[in-house]
């Protein structure tokens, strides 16, 4: 799933799809280009405490992955902070150096150019992708005005600090299936008639335009344009469905048709 149409969705891969990637995440590029000379670790010249992360480089010349394994500081155990022993024949003996300990697992990984995410909230905590995604969210705002489906399109701006709300944004007008493919007076007509909308936007007195006064209204908006807000065909109960898979229809051998998720 790419990172700008992430849902609330767990255990999910997110390709990083934002441009130009960020200046805290461009070391993947350089581990990665052979033209650089990269200085290797030295215990002489080193600390086990100034290793951040580790970068795990799997592959030959044409296929290459690159894993992403941070090091959390609780995991560098230092000689001096207890007494730390070791299997030695058939006896125990003291560890006398520095050592650390790497747990499983990785947060990030680069294959054929292409940067995927498997930990979100260390990305958004450890990486300064904040910029990267609001600078997006803003050209975003700009094309929602442009279709003249809110008067005030700019109060949205207001909601920007919150990066959750700023990447649902940041992308609406590529992934949404709602802005510029329903005419805005469908819009209007929906949200005054869905149940659980009726009374959360204002209108213009054209009733051409909605209004956003309320931080709820404007979060409600964003579900709006991602198309959140379902209906049952089979038991006419109305739905806020944040994570969903659009169906298509195949013909079976009988020719009848058939809906498969894709």
């Amino acid at each position: 799933m790419c990172l700008s149409c992430s849902d609330e969705r767990k255990d999910i891969i997110y390709h990083f799809d934002y441009t130009p990637l960020p200046d805290d995440l461009k070391f993947f590029d350089i581990v990665l280009d052979p033209k650089i000379d990269i200085k290797t670790f030295s215990f002489e010249d080193d600390k086990l405490s100034n290793i951040d992360f580790f970068l795990f480089l799997i592959g030959d010349e044409e296929n290459q992955i690159l894993l992403y394994k941070q090091l959390a500081s609780i995991n560098i155990y230092k000689k001096n902070s207890g007494i730390f022993v070791r299997k030695a024949d058939n006896e125990f003996t003291r560890v006398n150096d520095d050592f650390l300990r790497i747990v499983p697992g990785f947060e990030m990984f680069k294959i054929n150019e292409e940067l995927y995410i498997l930990d979100l909230k260390f990305l958004e905590r450890k990486f300064k992708i904040y910029d990267v995604i609001r600078s997006a969210a803003v050209k975003e705002i700009k094309k929602i005005n442009e279709y003249g489906i809110v008067q005030n399109a700019e109060s949205l701006n207001n909601l920007l600090k919150d990066t959750s709300f700023a990447r649902k944004l940041s992308r609406i007008s590529e992934h949404s299936p709602v802005l510029g493919k329903v005419s805005n007076n469908a819009i209007i007509s929906f949200t005054k008639n869905y149940p659980s909308l009726k009374n959360t936007f204002k209108y213009t007195d054209d009733n051409s335009q909605i209004i956003l006064t309320t931080q709820k209204s404007m979060m409600t908006f964003i579900k709006l344009l991602n198309d959140d807000f379902l209906s049952s065909e089979l038991t006419r109960n109305h739905y806020d469905s944040i994570a969903k898979d659009v169906l298509k229809e195949e013909q079976n051998h009988n020719g009848d048709n058939i809906q498969d998720v894709f």
